[in-house]
């Protein structure tokens, strides 16, 4: 058996670990391997898995399907739908796609709701949500 590494580098200090048909575009970036993956922001990072795209400058797409888009954002792809994509919401994000559920030291994150509201949400200060209501939430996401 053969084993080859198959893509396209088209700007400087570009790397592709190995896989198929992967794009390596930006400068610095990096595809580690895996399938059709692209890194085309400025030092963006594909890990591997297929068809991900890590376009903002300082992204990182791993899993399945996955596009971060915006700068500074981190995208983790793990549905098994093909015809689900997760993608980036925005610079300085980390967007997280699981079929069955996400979990922290084997608890499962089963109430995520405040953080699925359009809010803007800062640890230990105050946030008012959908313009009505001050709360105050500490590092565990509890309202006080």
């Amino acid at each position: 058996m053969t084993v080859r590494a198959v893509g396209l580098l088209l700007n400087r200090y570009a790397t592709i670990g190995g896989g198929w048909n992967s794009k390596a575009t930006g400068d610095y970036s990096a595809v580690a391997g895996g399938y059709q993956n692209m890194a085309a922001g400025a030092a963006s990072f594909t890990g591997g898995g297929s068809d991900n795209s890590a376009s903002g400058d300082y992204s990182v797409a791993l899993g399945s399907r996955a596009h971060a888009t915006h700068d500074n954002s981190a995208v983790l792809g793990l549905s098994a739908a093909v015809d689900h994509t997760c993608s980036s919401v925005g610079p300085g994000t980390l967007n997280i796609c699981a079929d069955h559920g996400v979990y922290i030291n084997d608890q499962r994150l089963s109430d995520v709701s405040f953080l699925t509201k359009q809010i803007d949400y800062k640890f230990g200060q105050h946030f008012v949500a959908d313009g009505r209501t001050e709360q105050h939430v500490d590092a565990v996401g509890q309202s006080h």
